[in-house]
């Protein structure tokens, strides 16, 4: 832990430039995890302070960036100093939003388990409920909602797929079902 964060104050000194992006879990939740993470990686690429000549990535292409040369490597940051120095600087500051994020809404244990889904993590959900960091889309975190639902499981879920006005979410909440049922 410490040992990145050196790191992490290194590549900032002595890096041409870097740029940091995030999305939002209501984003996630929308948009579903895959393409949330490429918006975040867009959103790094658009807070560079210098343009980019071309792109190495960890595994997913960018395609609003199609006119740069762009190379995605699955385990980019196990072959590449690039993608290894941008996933350094990607998990310091996690860690440190989640820091934040714990002062802002305590009990959840943000600050210890950063985001994973542990067994301390669940318990919190189910016993102090959401906050507004929370994916819905997280299985067990649509299963707490469900449950407390006073529609029922059944009605939660109705009420959802009710709710939902585009393809895209319609997908997103099929993919919440097919992953709760599987």
């Amino acid at each position: 832990h410490t040992k990145r964060e050196a790191l992490d104050k290194v590549i900032r000194e002595k890096a041409v430039a870097f740029g940091l992006g995030q999305a939002s879990a209501q984003e996630i939740d929308q948009i579903n995890i895959y393409q949330a993470a490429r918006l975040a990686m867009e959103r790094a690429i658009q807070a560079l302070p210098i343009a980019p000549d071309g792109l190495l990535t960890d595994a997913m292409p960018l395609p609003h960036y199609k006119h740069l040369q762009q190379k995605a490597m699955n385990h980019g940051d196990s072959l590449s100093m690039s993608i290894a120095a941008a996933s350094i600087l990607a998990k310091v500051a996690r860690d440190r939003m989640m820091v934040e994020m714990d002062a802002l809404y305590p009990g959840y244990g943000f600050a210890s388990h950063k985001g994973y889904g542990t067994e301390q993590h669940l318990a919190a959900i189910k016993e102090i409920g959401l906050c507004p960091e929370h994916r819905l889309s997280f299985a067990p975190v649509a299963q707490t909602q469900a449950s407390k639902d006073p529609r029922g499981t059944f009605g939660f879920w109705k009420g959802k797929l009710e709710e939902t006005s585009t393809l895209a979410g319609l997908k997103q909440a099929g993919l919440s079902l097919k992953r709760l049922a599987g």
